[in-house]
């Protein structure tokens, strides 16, 4: 049976589940083959060393980002309303429209994240008498700029969050995606941070201010400690390819980002940042530190103190774009149920529609660790041939093992029956691995067990999964 599809947020949608039938591409033929397994684990302490999802060869990749800092369990949290909470850490208090779970999950990704801004500020505001940082997570756009209105701010345009200076508060309202919504959250936390700590209310550079706050809004979360300044597997909002088509389409102009004139786009703000921080030659990145002291401190001519410190900007615009290319976001989520976690995790939910995300490079092989639902239900897989969200072809099991390929081709798609491996059980992980044989074929495999099918569309490899939450672990490819 064919059925609609269903449109998510404005650019974006999912597929409805169908009925079943034969699969006339599947050439079921049961083996056994190896595959990557293990679980993910989260760590307790804070460290430093590479942040996330930079390369195409698998989890892990970019420049080293900032150290793992986790947030303590203590807070407490008051009810406004069925769905309005303030919950108060140590250093914050938040006022969320959300549910309680959520609430509360926001607010220690914030208490975590107050340790990454003092790692990376070196200076922490002053919250002296028992003063926590403010910050406001609206459920609508309309509450949003009610509130700042009713703070006597203005609302600006075309923005998903701001930072009042005259009330010290953070205001944001959700963006539809778990993990935009934390970017933003820990984004207009950074601006917060940066002005009531280090630089003490003074006027800054638009790309300054705003790259360091895209660079540290971009991080690792497993709900209990927080890397800041990663580049994730995957987001909707991919800054990092944004900016590497500016420096191949005649490279970023840095003398122009620099300068003060205009408004710098943020991918340009975010490279420019990013690069001189972690991924330009050591005595490029000590002269930015002194650049930052200088901003923070007071430079009264932002322009000059940059040339002064790092030489003329034109002269960076090539080393920039070679960098580019080793930061970016090796996934590309298709719809809006995905939710970056760590170097080589990710989360994924599709409650009653299916969902996918594929590698971006030409990978032949991908493998990845699930972990399974404790009941109920749920079919989880690859992607093996993709030409757009519209058209494309993925492999799922389900829990007894029963293979099904589900097929979509220019806006209709179809459930087919691909063979049966052993079934998954009890068990509580399980494996999948796909590698691409060439002519259009593919090897599906599930805990060790390999069928043989074709990929319907040009090969890709991704991940999959249906009416089902699942985090994925270990991923790789290559």
């Amino acid at each position: 049976m064919r059925f609609p599809l269903r449109v998510v947020g404005a650019a974006a949608f999912s597929m409805l589940v169908a009925c079943s039938s034969d699969d006339p591409g599947n050439a079921s033929t049961p083996s056994n083959t190896s595959s990557g397994g293990g679980t993910s684990s989260s760590t307790s302490t804070s460290t430093s060393g590479g942040g996330g999802g930079g390369g195409g060869g698998g989890g892990g990749g970019g420049d080293a980002g900032l150290g793992v800092h986790c947030a303590s369990a203590t807070i407490e949290s008051t009810a406004l309303g069925p769905q309005s909470f303030v919950v108060k850490t140590e250093h914050y208090s938040l006022t969320a429209e959300t549910d309680l779970a959520r609430a509360e999950e926001l607010a220690r990704l914030l208490e975590a994240s107050w340790a990454g801004f003092i790692e990376y500020f070196g200076v922490a505001p002053d919250l002296s008498g028992g003063e926590r940082l403010d910050v406001g997570f609206y459920a609508t756009q309309a509450n949003w700029a009610a509130a700042i209105k009713a703070d006597g701010g203005a609302v600006p345009e075309g923005a998903g969050g701001l930072f009042l200076p005259t009330t010290r508060r953070a205001y944001l309202y959700t963006q539809h995606n778990p993990y935009y919504d934390q970017v933003l959250l820990v984004h207009e936390a950074a601006h917060q941070f940066h002005l009531l700590g280090r630089a003490n209310g003074r006027s800054q550079p638009f790309w300054y201010v705003e790259g360091i706050a895209e660079h540290l809004g971009r991080h690792d979360w497993d709900g209990e400690c927080a890397r800041l300044g990663t580049v994730p597997l995957m987001n909707w909002d991919d800054l990092p390819s944004i900016a590497l088509e500016d420096a191949n389409d005649g490279g970023i102009d840095v003398a122009q980002v620099t300068s003060g004139n205009g408004t710098p786009t943020r991918a340009a703000s975010w490279a420019l940042v990013r690069y001189l921080g972690l991924g330009a030659a050591p005595s490029v990145r000590a002269a930015f530190d002194e650049y930052r002291l200088a901003m923070d401190t007071g430079s009264s001519d932002p322009s000059k103190t940059f040339e002064a410190l790092l030489g003329p900007a034109s002269s960076l615009v090539t080393p920039l774009g070679e960098w580019l290319p080793s930061s970016q976001q090796p996934l590309r989520p298709i719809f809006t149920e995905w939710v970056h976690r760590g170097p080589s995790s990710v989360l994924a939910f599709s409650p009653g529609v299916f969902s996918l995300a594929v590698v971006k490079s030409d990978a032949k092989h991908l493998e990845a660790s699930f972990e399974v639902p404790a009941t109920g239900p749920f079919r989880v897989g690859v992607v093996v041939g993709f030409e757009d969200p519209q058209t494309f072809k993925a492999l799922v099991v389900d829990r007894d093992g029963a293979l099904h390929s589900f097929i979509a081709e220019k806006g209709q798609a179809f459930w087919y029956p691909a063979g049966k491996v052993a079934p998954i059980g009890s068990a509580s992980t399980g494996t999948l691995r796909v590698d691409l044989d060439g002519a259009m074929k593919a090897t599906f495999t599930v805990n060790g067990s390999a069928t043989s099918h074709d990929t319907a569309f040009t090969p890709k490899v991704g991940i999959a999964l249906n009416d089902a939450r699942h985090i994925f672990s270990d991923l790789s490819w290559n």
